[in-house]
C-alpha cells in the first residue's frame, strides 16, 4: 500500500498549529487531523509531528511507501524498514534539492537578460 501525507504547519495567534491529511493510493482522503501546540519554532513542531504521524501511519496503515509533503520540512519519500521507515529527501524549498524555482512576480530586466542569454 502507498499512502500520501500532507502536513501544513502554521502559526495562529499565540499557538503553533498543524493540519495533517492522510490520502490513500487512489486519492481518497483517509483522515484529517489538527493539533495545537504551544508557540514553538515551526521546524521543531514540524519534526515532532512528522515523527508522530509516521509512527501512526506505520501502526495503523502499514503502508510500504509514504510520500510525506510538509510546507516546512519539504517532500520526503519513506520506505518501510522493519519497525519504522527509511526516509529520503526528495525536495526541500530551503536547499532547493531537486526543485524548480517558482517566481510569483514579474521578472526584472536583469533576470530577463539572464534567461535569454
Amino acid at each position: 500500500m502507498k499512502a500520501t501525507v500532507y502536513q501544513y504547519v502554521y502559526v495562529s495567534g499565540d499557538k503553533t498549529m498543524t493540519l495533517v491529511i492522510l490520502v490513500d493510493e487512489n486519492g481518497s482522503v483517509i483522515d484529517r487531523h489538527n493539533v495545537t501546540y504551544e508557540a514553538y519554532p515551526l521546524i521543531d513542531v514540524a519534526w515532532s509531528n512528522f515523527e508522530h504521524v509516521t509512527r501512526i501511519v506505520h501502526r495503523c496503515l502499514g503502508a510500504d511507501i509514504v510520500d510525506y509533503h510538509c510546507n516546512v520540512l519539504g517532500h520526503y519519500q519513506l520506505t518501510k524498514r522493519g519497525n519504522g521507515y527509511g526516509r529520503k529527501l526528495v525536495q526541500n524549498r530551503l536547499t532547493g534539492k531537486q526543485s524548480t524555482k517558482i517566481s510569483w512576480s514579474n521578472a526584472t530586466e536583469e533576470e530577463q537578460g539572464e534567461e535569454s542569454a
